[in-house]
């Protein structure tokens, strides 16, 4: 008998590419925000999102919240952190398959003390 922990399984399909866009000129996603925990830019880190994501906004999952965060930043802003700082332009700078690539990479930024593994996920070693 084999046991796989979870951590084991593969990104989603998407992912490799939504972490390309993320780090890309034209997602622009890592000049205000970093995917490593406390490093805090413009914007929050974005370290275990996908652990967080869910219980953000009443009535979202974690995929529609960071949908919304994306293209109605100021619609749900973190506490401590103002509104307007992001703009909403990626309505018009990504098509439907990248909005999703780049929300299935979020989705695997998760919080290894939360999720209850030792690993972190999403990150390049």
């Amino acid at each position: 008998r084999i046991v796989v922990d979870l951590t084991d399984r593969p990104p989603p399909a998407g992912a490799d590419e939504g972490r390309r866009i993320f780090a890309s000129r034209q997602g622009g996603c890592e000049v205000c925000h970093s995917v490593e925990r406390g490093d805090d830019g413009v914007g929050p880190s974005l370290f275990g999102v996908a652990s967080v994501a869910g219980s953000r906004v009443e009535g979202l999952d974690a995929e529609g919240y960071l949908r919304q965060s994306i293209l109605l930043p100021d619609q749900y802003v973190v506490d401590g952190w103002p509104a307007g700082q992001m703009l909403p332009i990626y309505r018009e700078r990504f098509s439907a398959d990248e909005l999703n690539a780049v929300i299935q990479y979020l989705l695997t930024l998760k919080d290894p003390a939360i999720e209850g593994s030792d690993e972190p996920e999403g990150r390049d070693g």
